[in-house]
């Protein structure tokens, strides 16, 4: 996410609106995240700093923006199967774990 927002949440919200058209959508209190990672643009080595968060929402209806050609609701376990790197997999064990911790009835 990028911007000079201090609140890294109303950022997230916003990306969610313009990537997916979610507009509803509430943050789950007491668990957020912060990775980084470099990634080569057009063979510029570029710094990429992410912030996580869990939240949720009644909308289900989603409208991909340009940048995306796909999407697929989930669940935590389907979702550690997806991804690849070590990082997003113990972001999402973590983010479960804390769900569990709260007896949130959402996963």
């Amino acid at each position: 996410m990028e911007g000079s927002d201090t609140n890294h949440f109303s950022t997230a919200e916003r990306e969610l609106l313009e990537e997916t058209g979610i507009s509803k959508v509430s943050l789950i209190e007491g668990w957020a995240s912060r990775t980084e990672y470099t990634f080569s643009l057009k063979g510029v080595p570029t710094d990429k700093e992410v912030f996580w968060y869990l939240a949720e929402t009644d909308e289900l209806n989603v409208k991909l923006s340009h940048e995306h050609i796909n999407y697929m609701w989930v669940s935590f376990d389907e979702a550690i199967q997806q991804v690849t790197f070590d990082q997003e997999i113990e972001l999402l064990n973590s983010a479960k774990k804390y769900l569990q911790s709260i007896q949130y009835n959402g996963i």
